[in-house]
């Protein structure tokens, strides 16, 4: 995985596919990834509007979409079932922005304006679990970009977070204080802030 500041905003999706198969994804990031391009078409990012969620239901529990305006907010638009087991707390509506620790606001904006324009990010990271004979669970977060929609100033963005390694989230010490801004992954924002 490459982290990059600014780059080129791919624009077929030849380019999309091999970005992502830079990451060795866990299964259930993949069926994300696979499923999202799918909805790409040669040259465009799909709209928030083409996602069936009957296509994929297994995964909703892991799904979060955020509203990005670039370089300035970053709000949850609803999220999935799994983030309030997990997190003990209610997103959807959120100003993620707000959630996040101080430490990590600015990089975590940054990360996100840039998806919001066209990047793919993704991170990995580790909760301890309480749960006997369990010690630590894996989770991963793939944040996929959405078109916008003309005239408006907020982005959609994909998110999903794969918590398939944290089997009781009740025995988990899960906090977004041990969460790192997710990276970028291959060349892909043009429009980003050096």
């Amino acid at each position: 995985m490459v982290a990059q500041d600014s780059v080129d905003v791919p624009l077929e999706k030849n380019d999309l596919r091999r970005i992502l198969a830079q990451v060795d994804f866990s299964e259930r990031c993949q069926q994300l990834a696979d499923y999202w391009l799918s909805l790409c078409s040669d040259t465009a990012l799909p709209q928030r509007d083409s996602i069936d969620p009957a296509r994929i239901k297994s995964l909703l529990p892991g799904i979060i979409i955020f509203e990005v305006v670039p370089d300035s907010s970053v709000r949850v638009g609803l999220s999935g079932m799994d983030f309030r087991g997990a997190l003990k707390v209610e997103l959807s509506g959120a100003d993620w922005i707000a959630k996040t620790p101080a430490k990590d606001r600015a990089a975590r904006l940054k990360i996100f304006s840039q998806v919001a324009q066209g990047a793919i990010a993704f991170n990995r990271w580790c909760f301890t679990h309480n749960v006997p004979g369990v010690g630590v669970a894996m989770c991963e977060k793939l944040l996929l970009p959405l078109r916008g929609r003309k005239g408006l100033p907020a982005i959609p963005v994909l998110g999903f977070v794969d918590w398939s390694d944290t089997k009781q989230k009740a025995g988990c010490n899960i906090s977004l204080d041990h969460v790192a801004p997710p990276e970028l992954i291959g060349r892909i924002c043009s429009q980003a802030t050096p």
